[in-house]
C-alpha cells in the first residue's frame, strides 16, 4: 500500500484509521493520555500562636514540593496537591484538622508539631504516612508500637 496515496484522501484528521498496515509492520496512531494519580499532602503547623516552628519548616516544605513538581522524573505518575492547616498551637485542633483532611482524601501528613504521639496513632489507624518535624521525646520512647511506620524526628 502506498501511504502517500492513502494520506492524500484524508480531508480531516478523524478520517485516519486508528491502525493502518504497511507491508512490513503495523502502526498504531492512537495517542493515549496517562491519567496521573494525585498525592494529597497535608502540612500541619502552628504559625499564628506559640513558638511557630512551622514558620521555619514551611519554607523548606513548599520548596521541596516545587522541586518535585519541576522534576518529572521524581514522581512521574503523580501530581501533588498540597494542603496547609494552621493548628494554632492547639493539640485538639490539630487532631480535628487531621480528621477533616483525612475525610477530604489526604494521602499523608507532615506535622503537627509538638507532642505528636496521638496524631501518629491516628495516621497509623488510617494507614497513612506521617512525618513529624518537631516532636517531644515522649514520642520517641513509644516507637515499638509503630513497627510499620518510619518516623523521623528532626
Amino acid at each position: 500500500m502506498d501511504l502517500l496515496k492513502e494520506y492524500s484522501k484524508v480531508t480531516n484528521v478523524r478520517d485516519i484509521n486508528d491502525n493502518f498496515t504497511t507491508d512490513d509492520f503495523t502502526i498504531n496512531t492512537n495517542l493515549t493520555t496517562v491519567e496521573k494519580d494525585k498525592l494529597k499532602i497535608s502540612f500541619l503547623s502552628s504559625v499564628s500562636i506559640g513558638q511557630g516552628m512551622g514558620k521555619f519548616y514551611a519554607g523548606a516544605y513548599y520548596r521541596a514540593i516545587e522541586d518535585i513538581k519541576r522534576n518529572s522524573s521524581i514522581l512521574p505518575n503523580y501530581t501533588i496537591e498540597t494542603h496547609f492547616q494552621d493548628t494554632a498551637n492547639n493539640y485538639l485542633k490539630a487532631l480535628n484538622d487531621m480528621t477533616h483532611l483525612y475525610v477530604k482524601g489526604t494521602t499523608g501528613f507532615i506535622g503537627p508539631e509538638g507532642i505528636c504521639s496521638h496524631a501518629a496513632i491516628m495516621a497509623a489507624s488510617w494507614n497513612l504516612p506521617m512525618l513529624g518535624y518537631v516532636s517531644s521525646p515522649f514520642f520517641l520512647y513509644t516507637l515499638n508500637r509503630y513497627e510499620k511506620h518510619i518516623i523521623y524526628n528532626t
